[in-house]
């Protein structure tokens, strides 16, 4: 992995999407089939306006060093990067998951929420980034059973770390072109999309 996208200049604009391949028939009685082939990954396209030259820079100057889709790198988004919620405590895994899409956590503050439907989250253990899709509200002995999407791609162990604050997402650029339109004076704009690194 080399390096971190850097956080200046923000982004204008984000939009943040989920990926979960699947694959769908439809029969000659219009009856539908579908599977899932269990992967997801996230993507985020990023737009910059015109900004003056100076600003720009090095945020191009970065993109170049991953040398297109080669490079693999670190990308907090904005706001979102951040839970909802505000409940405190040390949240480490409870019992130790294979699979599935509830995951066991205690050391939550008792009677707090750890975050909300919507919140990203990641273990210690590996790079997948998944979301809460349900509110995460613990009980009086500070446990709590996290609903996740997708389900989990790697063991979970016990007393693992639980990251919901400043996660990051292991990213490459999903295109080998960089192209930077230049206005006068001197404004450069960008846009680029971002691709989740599978572990």
């Amino acid at each position: 992995m080399s390096g971190t996208f850097p956080t200046s200049p923000a982004p204008s604009s984000m939009v943040q999407k989920s990926i979960q391949p699947t694959m769908v028939s439809q029969s000659h009685s219009l009856k539908r089939n579908v599977r899932s082939r269990g992967g997801q990954r996230w993507a985020f396209s990023l737009s910059f306006q015109a900004r003056r030259r100076a600003e720009m820079a090095p945020l191009i100057a970065f993109a170049l060093s991953q040398r297109g889709q080669y490079g693999t790198f670190s990308f907090v988004p904005a706001v979102i990067g951040k839970r909802q919620a505000t409940g405190g405590g040390t949240p480490v895994i409870r019992t130790t998951t294979a699979s599935g899409r509830t995951v066991p956590v205690t050391g939550v503050t008792p009677s707090q929420t750890l975050g909300l439907a919507g919140d990203f989250i990641k273990f210690g253990s590996h790079s997948k980034v998944y979301m809460l899709t349900a509110d995460a509200a613990a009980d009086i002995n500070g446990n709590v059973d996290l609903s996740i999407e997708p389900a989990l791609y790697a063991q979970v162990a016990q007393a693992e770390s639980v990251i919901l604050d400043n996660v990051s997402f292991t990213v490459a650029f999903a295109s080998d072109l960089v192209e930077t339109p230049i206005e006068p004076p001197l404004k450069y704009s960008w846009n680029c999309e971002l691709v989740e690194v599978l572990p």
